[in-house]
């Protein structure tokens, strides 16, 4: 092909950008031989001369060197005036020569040849990082940053389709614009008494990127913007560790690499960090995965992001090594732009006022969510970050290495030179921008009428096959924090004027200190107003539009003229939709209530009409439930021979309630303590939990609370774990725990250890069964032991020796302890709390025990961080070592160990019981739990594996059935924390809502043959299987205040059950037992079970 040909095939501007160009060179392949027969030699490329040895390198060195590597945007400047439009900069040690392109013509021509797998200029750091150090975790998949040729295009490919996509990010408005609000509320209250923000507003700018960037790539929200976050946590910890990463990357890259010779401290830190994020990504990636496993699934668009590529791509990996490369190039480009777009609105009042009142046309009420619609409309807007990126391009430039020799305006220049294209520069050329000195927004507005500038002058990501992929995410992001920030406040900057500087990114240097004042609103009230269907009329055609953004939302929007408001309907499965008012959510709406959106007058008036309930509410003095009577108020129920309930038989009381009463049951006057609201319907359960606030306020047991805040102030002062604490002391303690808890692969390193105590548990059944292969009375003894142990080698570190033939004295103490704990919770808890006023002979049990476990507790933390003085591979530690290791504070070790031994021996150990009982009386469902694990486990005593236990689908049916009808923990709650109205009624600030589970996951309207045992209703190929409710039955919570230690749980019941199976058949040939709560929900009498070996 001819020169001509290719240079025609090449070029493809409008007219308007049209000009001369006789003197323009073209890329072409070496095999045209005409061509590189004129051109120049490579060597006659201008630019600074080497010297022996040390090249150019020595002037980017410090003192000594003429260039300052911080500095990069002045070097490019520099090199374009002194030496044109191409300078070469050779000679640096450890690296290929580097070649400045100042021509947006001759880069366009670079871009449009390029082949198929583009040779991105690498980042040898990272590429080293990716190939050598961590190469047993990438192995060929490096991900989109630092690789290149077909492992690049391997991996783009399998990740390119689902995050380009439109549909894709238009998923994600709603979260984006959840995490800004939230950012715009921290913002309100960090600002000083001038209203203006701290001097280290840049890293609050970060905090935000991070949640919306962790939003993204690990489908969580990291907690970065909460106003208790500490310095040790882990979103702190990932933003200095990419501040570190990205900030070092040009000392790494263009000083003397010493580093790839010897291990500095500079490269040693960098490999620590990036490991920190490698370990960050499998962790949320690995829940997201556990996630999707319960997940109905029905379309694609129902998934987010990370679902869908771990729904397309078997390995986790691509899904890890995407977040890796989003978070690495992610959180410092994002939050630098949005940095130096802040900087420019704040010093340029004028072009503020427009786009504020752009903002005020496309949204006349501030409150209006955000949709990409309404964003699409935002012109301006985008246009003055188009005009900020040609000005103050956050990254100064890109580039491709050349894969082949190639002609470059005149020259030869060989294979394997970087090629450098300084868009800051080109994006201020006069003849490619005209008044390029001038900041106007308005030249990339189609409507202005001015020239637009040369396409290829400006690319601020890049373009071609390796374009940023994360583009589409980082331009919502920024215009959502814009559009809700300059809607609602105004900004200025009232100090001297910052400059630029490239700290990795070129953003301005010195404090943001921007001023954030409120703007006054016309005065109008959403959420004041008539009922909305008299509102409405028949005026329906003129005042409302619906818009379907996704398959699982519908706006409805009302637009008076003094009113306006948006309704959100959102669909949370088949049966259930959520609707939002003003940003709250008021109600949900079963499916038979909302008619077709085909006939969309009367799915409005449908809708309309749930509100009008909900601003209708009754009052909470009409409630149903048993009446008070003086004095006694409703305690009286819970004495002894004269009253009605038993505490042992709250499952009787909460049937009886619901029976009598209905779906939402008031029981007052229960002196010394609040209010109880129980509620039978998941709908309503579903509510409470989802507009719950950050700090959710879980019903307390006040003997707990007395105990820890008052009692033994001393020794727990703020500290005082997870159990019976609320509020920032809660948030505080559970943050410092919660990623080591919940990372799934802390708890499936324990498989084994847990595995050692079943079988030890398993061989001692033959030591304490008769002969008739009976369990003593009191086996279920026997199951708390093997809990304990079980516990105690997460919790403590240690084998406590529980089930010896004789265990040690702390041993027996603390199964005493705890045993004495829990009877006595119930009765001080319901009964009248004589323990407030004087110290009754079961508070003093009650405390004795808790001293114990406590003490004990102390001790072998005490021993585990001595312990771990002498482990130097961080990689073999156990929860409680990573726990001391990260807190350096055994006090708070023995807390979380406290909480756990609380929560997690008698729960655990009830539940296994219940679930041996249940399978003994039903032969026929454990049969068939005998077939599943020989299939799995074919050998007896084979060693379980957590990829055996993933395949064990009707043992967790099992567990799950057992659940469902037997409840450990019969319900769960929260304390209102404000007036809020469930299930149609108004409910005060304060009152203690408790979700009915047992009640609830035994009627038949949500599990067919409800009071039948059938684990197969929970397998989706089944006959039985329905998709229910998922807030029937919540075993372990929902939300933020779930069971801290849920994974350990069901991989402690899972493992003994697999053990215990193997081995046994087990049977029950007595009267059938009753439930009773004891002080959880468990069979009532002696568990004699007979257990035959197979």
């Amino acid at each position: 092909m001819s020169s001509v040909r290719i240079l025609k095939k090449s070029l493809k501007f409008s007219p308007k950008l049209s000009r001369q160009r006789s003197d323009i060179s073209v890329v072409c392949p070496i095999n045209a031989e005409e061509s590189f027969g004129h051109a120049k030699p490579y060597a006659e490329v201008p630019g600074p001369r080497p010297i022996p040895i040390l090249g150019n390198t020595w002037r980017l060195l410090p003192v000594i060197g003429q260039y300052d590597v911080s500095d990069v945007a002045k070097l490019s400047e520099l090199f374009y005036k002194e030496y044109g439009k191409i300078v070469k900069l050779s000679g640096l040690v450890g690296r290929p020569d580097l070649l400045f392109v100042y021509d947006a013509d001759e880069i366009e021509k670079i871009y449009r040849n390029e082949g198929p797998t583009p040779f991105r200029p690498s980042m040898p750091c990272l590429v080293k990082y990716k190939s050598e150090v961590r190469k047993d975790f990438f192995g060929v998949e490096g991900g989109v940053v630092g690789v290149h040729g077909e492992p690049w295009k391997s991996f783009r490919t399998k990740v390119q389709k689902p995050i380009l996509q439109l549909q894709t990010v238009r998923k994600y408005v709603e979260p984006i614009e959840n995490v800004t609000n939230d950012f715009l509320s921290r913002m309100m209250v960090i600002k000083d008494a001038n209203d203006e923000m701290p001097s280290d507003f840049d890293n609050e700018i970060h905090k935000w990127a991070l949640e919306c960037i962790g939003r993204v790539s690990l489908d969580v929200r990291l907690g970065c913007l909460e106003s208790s976050l500490s310095t040790d946590s882990e979103a702190l910890k990932i933003i200095d560790a990419a501040k570190y990463a990205l900030r070092n990357i040009a000392i790494l890259e263009l000083r003397f690499p010493f580093w790839r010779y010897f291990p500095t401290s500079l490269w040693t830190r960098y490999v620590k960090n990036m490991d920190y994020f490698v370990e960050i990504c499998m962790k949320h990636i690995d829940a997201a995965m556990e996630r999707l496993k319960d997940k109905i699934v029905k379309d694609e668009r129902d998934l987010s992001l990370v679902e869908r590529i771990l729904a397309n791509e078997p390995d986790p990996k691509t899904a890890y090594i995407l977040a890796l490369d989003l978070i690495l190039v992610g959180i410092d480009t994002i939050s630098m732009a949005v940095c130096s777009i802040l900087y420019q609105l704040a010093t340029r009042p004028e072009q503020q006022e427009k786009l504020y009142e752009e903002l005020k046309q496309v949204f006349p009420d501030k409150n209006e969510p955000l949709t990409t619609e309404k964003l699409n409309q935002l012109a301006f807007l985008k246009a003055f970050v188009k005009e900020v990126f040609r000005m103050y391009s956050t990254v100064i430039g890109n580039g491709r290495t050349l894969q082949e020799d190639t002609i470059i305006l005149g020259y030869k220049v060989p294979k394997g030179v970087q090629v450098v294209f300084p868009t800051l520069v080109t994006g201020s050329m006069g003849e490619y921008v005209s008044q390029p000195d001038q900041f106007m927004p308005e030249r990339w507005m189609k409507s202005s009428g001015q020239e637009k500038i040369h396409p290829f002058a400006s690319l601020p990501y890049g373009y071609g096959a390796r374009m940023c992929l994360g583009r589409r995410f980082a331009d919502l992001e920024i215009q959502v924090l814009l559009a809700k920030l300059i809607r609602s406040y105004k900004l200025e900057y009232l100090h001297d004027p910052l400059e630029y500087k490239v700290t990795f990114m070129y953003a301005p240097d010195g404090e943001l200190k921007f001023k954030v004042t409120e703007r006054p609103e016309s005065p109008r009230s959403p959420c004041s107003r008539k009922p909305y269907n008299t509102l409405l009329g028949g005026a329906y055609n003129s005042f409302i539009t619906l818009q379907f953004t996704s398959g699982n939302l519908l706006l409805i929007n009302i637009t008076l003229a003094s009113h306006y408001e948006q309704i959100q309907i959102h669909k949370m499965n088949q049966n259930i939709y959520l609707v939002k008012l003003c940003k709250r959510v008021v109600c949900l709406i079963p499916q038979s209530e909302l008619h077709s959106a085909s006939h969309p007058k009367r799915a409005v008036s449908s809708v309309c009409e749930a509100l009008d309930h909900v601003e209708e509410a009754r009052p909470y003095e009409s409630i149903p439930g048993p009446k008070p009577i003086p004095f006694l108020g409703n305690t009286w129920r819970f004495i002894p021979y004269i009253g009605d309930f038993q505490i042992e038989h709250i499952d009787r009381v909460a049937t009886k309630l619901f029976n009598k009463y209905g779906k939402i049951v008031k029981m007052e006057g229960l002196l010394g303590r609040p209010d109880m609201l129980f509620l039978f319907d998941p709908r309503d359960v579903e509510m409470v939990y989802r507009r719950e606030d950050l700090l959710p306020l879980r019903p307390s047991m006040p003997s707990l609370n007395y105990y820890k805040h008052v009692l033994r102030k001393d020794f727990f002062g703020d500290m005082a774990g997870v159990i019976a604490v609320h509020g920032e002391n809660w948030q505080k303690f559970r943050s410092k725990v919660n990623q080591i808890m919940l990372q799934p692969r802390s708890a499936k390193m324990y498989t084994e250890a847990i595995s050692c105590t079943a079988e030890q548990f398993v061989r001692r059944l033959a030591t304490i069964q008769n002969e008739e292969s009976e369990m003593p009375n009191d086996f279920l003894n026997e199951i708390h032991k093997w809990s304990l142990e079980s516990l105690a080698r997460i919790a403590l570190d240690i084998r406590l020796g529980c089930l010896d033939p004789s265990p040690p004295v702390d041993t027996q103490n603390l199964i005493d302890a705890i045993n004495t704990f829990f009877i006595n919770v119930p009765i001080l808890e319901l009964k009248i709390p004589f323990w407030k006023i004087f110290n009754t002979k079961t508070f003093t049990q009650y405390i004795e025990a808790l001293d114990c476990i406590r003490e004990i507790c102390l001790k072998y933390i005490n021993l585990s961080m001595e312990n771990l003085k002498h482990l130097e591979d961080d990689s073999k530690l156990s929860v409680m070592q990573k726990v001391l290791k990260k807190e350096q504070n055994a006090k708070l070790a023995s807390i979380l160990a406290l909480d756990m031994f609380l929560v997690g021996v008698d729960t655990i150990s009830n539940a296994v019981a219940s679930i041996l009982y249940q399978l003994a009386i039903h032969p026929d469902k454990q049969k068939l739990l005998h077939e599943e694990i020989e299939k799995v486990l074919p050998k007896v005593g084979s060693k379980i594996s957590n990829s055996h236990l993933e395949q064990l689908n009707y043992l967790r049916a099992c567990v799950k059935e057992t659940m469902r009808m037997y409840p450990v923990v019969i319900g769960n709650g929260r304390q209102t924390t404000s007036n809020c109205t469930i299930a149609g009624y108004h409910v005060p600030k304060g009152v203690q809502v408790i979700f009915q589970h047992y009640v609830m996951s035994n009627q038949e309207e949500f599990f067919m043959k409800s009071n039948e045992f059938h684990p197969e209703r929970w397998l989706k190929n089944n006959p039985l299987f329905k998709d229910t409710h998922p807030f029937v039955s919540l075993p372990f919570g929902f939300g933020k205040r779930m069971c801290l230690g849920k994974r350990f749980a069901e991989l402690e019941i899972q493992i003994l059950l697999v053990k215990i199976f193997s081995k046994y058949k087990v049977e029950y040939h007595h009267e059938p037992l009753s439930y009773h709560i004891h002080p959880m929900y468990t069979p009532n009498g002696p568990l004699k079970l007979k257990f035959l070996t197979k």
